[in-house]
């Protein structure tokens, strides 16, 4: 989901993008959102994502993780340990998704 993609920044229009997507979601999903505006999408009653960096957070089944963006605007990877947790974080959701 790229909010960048959008010809509009209506969070209005993005959450009932994100509302369709998440929908689609197969049970026991691991979803890695990248940056705050794509968390803001994704929260709402049914999915009260709160902005926690990395930590995996269960709802409906799916599990959400928050990240910075990698876009060159975030400064947040220019701390090595964000860098280090964010590999971690990545890692384990493809360990996980390989049935480990």
């Amino acid at each position: 989901f790229n909010l960048c993609s959008f010809a509009t920044n209506d969070p209005v229009i993005q959450r009932t993008y994100a509302d369709g997507l998440a929908a689609l979601l197969p049970m026991r999903s691991t979803v890695f959102l990248l940056g705050k505006d794509v968390l803001r999408a994704f929260t709402s009653d049914e999915r009260p994502l709160e902005p926690i960096l990395i930590h995996p957070q269960v709802h409906g089944g799916i599990t959400w993780r928050w990240l910075p963006h990698p876009s060159g605007r975030s400064t947040s990877y220019n701390d090595p340990a964000m860098k280090h947790l964010a590999g971690m974080a990545l890692a384990d959701a493809l360990v996980q998704s390989q049935g480990g």
